[in-house]
């Protein structure tokens, strides 16, 4: 199984390296492979080996997958669009990625057995920490015996747990940190601040924190955060991290629909460039005409959720750019 196992990361190393660069490509002898230097017998040397282990093939034919999609970009540019011949050889990749998927697959299978294995023979020790079990190796429990020891002194350190292979820690701030997981953390969402500009929010005690997630995946709180009384604003960076229970009735979270905003807003800022330093030149418009611009901003807004749709831009501001725009357009037509 041992072999094995090497043999597939082996072959995995040597796929993702690529194939041994020849030496002697430009060569006086390389058409009738007369060339016997100490470089060209290097490199077929490695090109047998890669036939010896069985990647020769799966290497070329990934190899083969990057010509044929060169060969399509070529036909494209030079040749024009050529439906028929670009599908075949489209069908050719999706045959050969095929193929070398099914290969990868089984190499990346085997070494992963051989690593979960290895895994599962290692010696394992049962730690029970005020009353939780979990298990680790023997590094992880040297790691938390020290960590233990570091923050209470009470652990003696002896050879008992290496024969039984269980230890039991019980921690002189287990009635504290019982106390702090009964009693969660109340916040309230006071808008965004920091170096970062992350949402941040308020304890019941007036504190500040950080939330690192971003409005996403829930709250990640971090210390650090202070509010400036002259400005308003909230400062500071992450500090350290809270490790209490959370609880925010409404949290800010970001919408789905953050990049259909970016687009309607930048749609906005078109007409709005339109109507003023734009002077009424169709050509400043993302959609190139008043028309298809405002017609694409309607349809954009009319899909999003109702509970979604930005207060910054309702449908009348919509109509009422369309209406703007096209007098707009047609004074310049006059004045041409």
């Amino acid at each position: 199984m041992e072999k094995k196992i090497e043999s597939a990361e082996e072959k995995l190393a040597l796929i993702r390296k690529g194939f041994p660069k020849d030496p002697c490509r430009d060569c006086l002898f390389e058409e009738d492979d007369g060339c016997n230097c100490q470089d060209r017998k290097d490199y077929r040397a490695k090109l047998q080996h890669l036939r010896d282990i069985g990647v020769y093939d799966l290497m070329y034919d990934i190899q083969e997958i990057e010509s044929q999609r060169s060969w399509i970009v070529w036909i494209r540019r030079e040749k024009g669009e050529n439906d028929e011949r670009i599908a075949s050889i489209q069908k050719e990749i999706n045959e050969l990625e095929k193929k070398c998927e099914d290969a990868l697959t089984q190499l990346k299978e085997a070494a992963d057995e051989v690593k979960k294995n290895k895994k599962t023979e290692a010696e394992m020790y049962k730690i029970i920490e005020n009353g939780m079990e979990r298990l680790c190796s023997v590094e992880e429990a040297e790691a938390v015996i020290a960590a233990f020891n570091k923050c209470n002194h009470i652990f003696s350190v002896d050879e008992m747990w290496r024969t039984q292979k269980v230890i039991y820690l019980n921690d002189q701030n287990a009635e504290a940190i019982h106390y702090t997981k009964q009693n969660p953390l109340i916040v309230t969402y006071v808008g965004r601040g920091g170096t970062f500009d992350v949402p941040c929010y308020m304890d019941q005690e007036g504190r500040y924190y950080f939330d690192e997630n971003n409005g996403r995946n829930g709250l990640d709180l971090y210390t650090g955060a202070w509010k400036n009384e002259d400005g308003g604003e909230i400062c500071g960076e992450p500090n350290e991290h809270v490790t209490r229970p959370v609880i925010c009735e409404d949290p800010f979270v970001r919408s789905d629909y953050e990049f259909d905003f970016r687009i309607l807003s930048r749609l906005k800022m078109d007409c709005d460039y339109f109507l003023g330093c734009g002077n009424g030149y169709e050509g400043h418009l993302h959609h190139k005409t008043v028309e298809k611009q405002c017609d694409e901003m309607e349809k954009m807004w009319n899909a999003l959720p109702t509970n979604e749709r930005p207060e910054w831009l309702t449908l009348d501001q919509i109509k009422e750019y369309r209406s703007s725009m096209l007098k707009k357009r047609a004074e310049q037509e006059n004045k041409a």
